[in-house]
């Protein structure tokens, strides 16, 4: 399966804050980079672990599925919104037969928004502008819960989707963190695919 499901919602998430902008004046934003299966990014001093034997794209390639090409932005204060990573269990476009289950983490300059002033808020938004969309989707959690990982704490919600005869499920873990909003999405159709999903991202560690 190709990523065009996930990519309409994600720009779907890009409305409600694409014209903030970061009133600091930093230079050193860092789209990260990927070693030896774990992805580190210094501007926003974290790592994790990239599921083993995943594919991965290029920062150029990220911005360009976004149709746009950020990646040669450094400061921080002109970021809107950017892929930092895409990792998926083939090789985009390698198929359409069978379901590509993949990893994104997000950031979203939120700088300015007064209707975001936590993680619960972002997702709200996101769910406001998924409600808006002519596709089947459902929400098994009636409230936005918090989880901690290796004592860092994310706001969730999870997604269940239905489009062209495929259902399958996203998890998105949100936290505010220097004037964006950090956001990793899960997406997958089978318990192991969400296995190996959830722990690839148990691995997140902020320094």
């Amino acid at each position: 399966m190709k990523l065009k499901h996930l990519y309409l919602i994600l720009f779907l998430s890009f409305t409600f804050a694409a014209c903030n902008k970061n009133d600091k004046n930093r230079q050193d934003f860092d789209y990260g980079t990927i070693e030896e299966g774990i992805y580190h990014n210094s501007y926003f001093n974290f790592s994790v672990a990239v599921p083993s034997g995943w594919a991965t794209l290029s920062q150029k390639q990220n911005q360009n599925l976004m149709n746009k090409n950020s990646s040669n932005i450094s400061d921080a204060s002109k970021i809107t919104t950017v892929i930092l990573l895409t990792a998926s269990q083939f090789e985009l476009g390698a198929t359409d037969s069978v379901f590509n289950s993949n990893m994104l983490l997000l950031a979203e300059n939120v700088t300015g928004n007064t209707r975001i002033r936590s993680g619960a808020d972002y997702l709200k938004l996101t769910r406001q502008a998924l409600e808006k969309e002519p596709v089947k989707r459902e929400y098994p959690d009636k409230l936005m819960s918090a989880k901690l990982i290796n004592g860092t704490e994310f706001t969730t919600m999870r997604v269940i989707t239905t489009d062209d005869n495929r259902t399958y499920s996203q998890e998105y873990y949100t936290m505010l963190v220097d004037d964006f909003a950090l956001t990793a999405i899960l997406t997958y159709a089978t318990e192991n695919e969400r296995t190996i999903l959830e722990n690839a991202l148990s691995t997140i560690k902020f320094i």
